[in-house]
């Protein structure tokens, strides 16, 4: 009798293993066709692919920043909201540099914020060719003064378009 209770457990066993992989088999499948796609055109891309595949390291670094902050207000802005935001971008050329390499995102307020009233630049940005005009500007800005770091501020205008401000 132990024999057929211990045969009759094991089998049990067997079956709920069983089941169970083949439930994660279905949850596996249901999940990967069940992906969301995000239309392209909802993404920012500041340069075309050309342009991107002849820039430097760094400036490809700053272009994916600048898209990713670009982006982030996108997200930041679906919604009608009464605070406004602006993203700052920290780069430094060499990019093991931790303490110098980050983005933030932080609320914009205009009558705190003397950095972007008194910029060393200014770019106004309303499509792809200005976007890669202004980066490379930016790179310019740094070579000029042999800077290795610069602080960049990304924030969306009241046309719907993009200033960056960097100091």
């Amino acid at each position: 009798m132990k024999k057929i209770s211990r045969l009759s457990s094991l089998s049990m066993i067997l079956i709920l293993l069983i089941s169970c992989d083949k439930n994660d088999s279905q949850i596996n499948d249901t999940v990967t066709t069940n992906k969301k796609t995000v239309p392209s055109n909802s993404i920012y891309y500041s340069t075309s692919e050309k342009e991107y595949a002849q820039a430097s390291p760094f400036t490809r670094r700053l272009i994916n920043q600048v898209d990713a902050a670009v982006n982030s207000l996108n997200l930041l802005t679906r919604e009608p909201s009464v605070i406004k935001y602006e993203v700052i971008i920290s780069i430094d050329k060499n990019p093991e540099n931790k303490f110098s390499n980050f983005v933030s995102i932080v609320p914009f307020d205009n009558s705190l914020n003397s950095f972007v009233l008194k910029p060393d630049g200014k770019c106004h940005i309303c499509g792809m060719g200005g976007a890669y005009s202004c980066i490379k500007e930016v790179e310019t800005y740094m070579d000029q003064r042999n800077l290795d770091e610069i602080d960049i501020h990304v924030r969306r205008s009241s046309d719907g378009c993009i200033d960056i401000t960097y100091k």
